[in-house]
């Protein structure tokens, strides 16, 4: 995968469910290990289909489920906000039970600094980031 610097990155990883039903999906993130030395720690990772923060500001956990012979996308975001230049690579770990299934990640870092998270431009889908944004609680808690 290719991105620039200062981006909200999003990716996409499908689960099927060939056989059976897939229940209680769970994704984890390694640190993204940088050619130069410099890492992207998996807290800047996030999926959006199994975490994020509410309307009060509180974070949460989502369970996934899939019906057999179903697809599921899971959208996944990375924050590159003062994250340099280079190639990283790392894993996703997609889980159900006992079953376990680290995916490679490759990502190369490369060009101009994105400025405001590429929210900007819709084709990035970096906006998806505002689904845990904490912007507005304010508003929220003085009502």
């Amino acid at each position: 995968m290719s991105a620039q610097p200062g981006e909200l990155f999003v990716f996409q990883v499908g689960v099927w469910a060939l056989r059976s039903n897939v229940a209680d999906i769970k994704v984890e993130f390694s640190d993204l290990q940088g050619s130069k030395g410099h890492i992207i720690d998996a807290g800047r990772m996030t999926c959006y289909n199994t975490e994020g923060v509410g309307f009060k500001g509180n974070s949460f956990e989502k369970s996934v489920a899939i019906t057999a012979g179903r697809i599921q996308a899971l959208l996944m975001g990375v924050d590159l906000e003062g994250v340099d230049t280079g190639n990283y690579t790392g894993s996703v770990t997609v889980s159900s039970g006992d079953e376990k299934q680290a995916l490679p990640v490759r990502l190369n870092v490369s060009g101009k600094i994105i400025p405001n998270h590429g929210y900007n431009a819709a084709n990035r889908l970096s906006r998806l980031n505002w689904l845990n944004s904490t912007v507005g609680i304010t508003v929220y808690n003085c009502l």
